[in-house]
């Protein structure tokens, strides 16, 4: 194959990759028309054969249909994005606040020269607009490509760990020591990627969650991880499902009694398979156990419904809860004097 030959077979796949589609068919004239476009000379018969080519060395699926006598192709991926589904995907990282406004944009500008000029044309003039903050670390992506590769590995981790001040600035931990730990598990969260790992610089080896966007400098060792992260390893979905916003604190199986109304909050934050039951004696009254641990989000999330959920069991986590009720309330007083 000649070298003009084989610029025009490569460009007759692009065109009809990134332009075609079931809703917009080419004919032999209208590809060849793209092809002399960008300076290079087509003929009819050459251009079926270039198709043919492709179509014959599974190289891309080319379907065709003759309207009039007039043969037109297009590309069909085997099993495609629809443009729902490339809006969903594209507006879930927009909305993604744990990724900086320059990796969205770079993701979302690849994500749209796999899918085709046709729907990276449609993604740009649909666009909405989302009520989130983004962080500002741009090595999140290198971040959670490391953390992963560790996990996979079954190899420690070492990272500088960061919070930020009054003013925006970073605040180090451990006056900017490195942590060793040993990776569990990437989890999503509210919004945000955490690495759940034993923390080696601890003296008692505590399990702790770390937020992806404060980590700095992070780096895989060759150090293997001990037994003890692999068994953590197996209670990760469990966790997940029981601690609200990653502010782990003590283990209870806790009994809720909640209105109807309030039912659907209970599927959002425990799952859909959570078994519910109709409290006995009592008109619209319901309840459930479900795992929980005690922390401050956890009241929170309690708090946001009123007396719509209530902790019938244990009396200790209910003890608790009061206690902080009580606690605001206080607070509120002495400023109301």
């Amino acid at each position: 194959m000649e070298k003009n030959d084989k610029a025009r077979a490569v460009l007759v796949y692009r065109i009809l990759r990134d332009e075609s589609g079931e809703e917009n068919k080419l004919s032999l004239k209208d590809i060849i028309g793209r092809i002399e476009k960008r300076g290079i000379q087509a003929e009819r018969r050459a251009v079926a054969r270039d198709i043919e080519m492709l179509r014959e060395n599974g190289i891309c699926r080319i379907c065709e249909e003759t309207d009039w006598r007039t043969k037109r192709y297009w590309y069909e991926d085997r099993d495609p994005l629809t443009d729902t589904e490339m809006n969903i995907i594209t507006d879930a990282i927009h909305a993604s606040a744990f990724l900086d406004s320059k990796s969205s944009e770079k993701i979302i500008n690849k994500i749209g020269r796999l899918a085709g000029r046709r729907v990276q044309q449609t993604m740009r003039k649909r666009r909405v607009e989302f009520n989130r903050t983004k962080h500002r670390n741009p090595s999140t992506i290198p971040n959670t490509t490391v953390i992963n590769n560790a996990i996979a590995n079954n190899h420690t981790l070492m990272f500088n760990y960061f919070k930020l001040d009054e003013n925006g600035k970073k605040e180090y931990a451990h006056g900017k020591k490195y942590y060793e730990t040993e990776p569990v598990a990437l989890i999503f969260n509210d919004d945000n990627y955490y690495l759940r790992a034993i923390d080696l610089t601890d003296d008692v080896y505590t399990v702790k969650n770390f937020r992806v966007d404060r980590l700095e400098n992070v780096y895989e060792t060759n150090e293997e991880i001990s037994a003890r992260a692999k068994t953590e390893r197996l209670g990760v979905a469990g966790y997940t499902k029981r601690s609200f916003k990653m502010f782990g604190g003590e283990r209870y199986t806790a009994e809720l009694h909640f209105a109807k109304d309030a039912v659907n909050y209970i599927f959002d934050q425990f799952g859909e398979d959570t078994k519910i039951t109709k409290v006995r004696g009592e008109k619209d009254l319901y309840s459930a156990l479900v795992e929980v641990e005690s922390s401050p989000n956890f009241f929170a999330w309690l708090f946001t419904y009123g007396n719509r959920i209530d902790i019938a069991y244990p009396s200790v986590l209910r003890t608790e809860y009061q206690e902080k009720v009580e606690e605001v309330l206080g607070m509120l007083n002495e400023k109301a004097k």
